[in-house]
């Protein structure tokens, strides 16, 4: 739900920059980049998978993101969100901290209000406010408002518009916090996560050096006699695999 949200805002923050050439012609430049970036990358792997019908359904989220098709239809354009998602899963730190609980619930926060707040702005600002002309304004001032820009070029006439906008700028501050505690809490998780794998390894290790230090200690106490016969009996089973392994070949 919280990503269902994500895509909507953001694809509407995008219909809002249709009119700012400088803008889009980055952001189509940056989405080529990455359209021609995955799509290399699906080529290789598909390329070295040896089962290839079984790679194309476990993938296909990564053939998704790489169809062009929102170069012609503009319906489409959401898969330049799926793009982007995928740029987010290629780094597992940045892609666990966007699915723990807490950003989530940031997200969803900041989605619903604003668009609370951009329906309320644009049904008080309407009438009296010569920057608001459509929904899509109401949309990007709201957003920059909720993320305590404020350019400034579109600015509450009303009483109710800046009850809104004030509203808008705590939610801001709020979730600014917020998020910057989760960053934090995750980070320290990742690390101490690695730490605990190090400890384990290092463990690991130490015991594999203590048994096979027993195992020499134990051969240097053998007499000569013992010593022969453990020889004789690791040819005499070197002997026996031999076989198996030339069948196997």
């Amino acid at each position: 739900m919280t990503l269902t949200y994500t895509i909507v805002l953001v694809s509407q923050w995008l219909d809002v920059h249709h009119q700012n050439d400088w803008m889009m012609d980055r952001l189509q430049w940056f989405d080529r980049m990455l359209l021609i970036w995955f799509a290399v990358e699906y080529l290789v792997r598909f390329w070295v998978a040896s089962h290839k019908k079984r790679f194309v359904l476990e993938n296909w989220f990564d053939l998704l993101a790489i169809i062009p098709l929102d170069e012609f239809f503009r319906p489409l354009r959401l898969l330049r969100l799926i793009r982007l998602i995928r740029l987010i899963r290629m780094s597992s730190f940045l892609w666990g901290f966007i699915r723990t609980r807490e950003v989530q619930l940031s997200i969803l926060v900041a989605t619903v209000i604003v668009f609370w707040g951009s329906g309320g702005f644009y049904l008080l600002e309407k009438d009296f406010n010569e920057g608001i002309q459509s929904f899509n304004d109401a949309i990007w001032w709201a957003i920059v408002t909720t993320t305590t820009v404020g350019y400034g070029d579109i600015s509450p006439v009303t009483f109710g518009g800046r009850m809104i906008a004030i509203v808008l700028m705590l939610t801001g501050i709020g979730l600014i916090g917020s998020v910057t505690a989760s960053v934090a809490t995750h980070f320290n998780q990742v690390l101490k996560e690695h730490q605990r794998e190090q400890r384990e390894e290092n463990q690991i290790r130490e015991e594999l050096m203590q048994t096979a230090k027993q195992y020499i200690e134990q051969i240097n106490q053998l007499s000569p006699a013992e010593y022969q016969t453990l020889l004789r009996t690791l040819e005499t089973l070197r002997s026996q695999d031999s076989p198996k392994k030339d069948k196997m070949e």
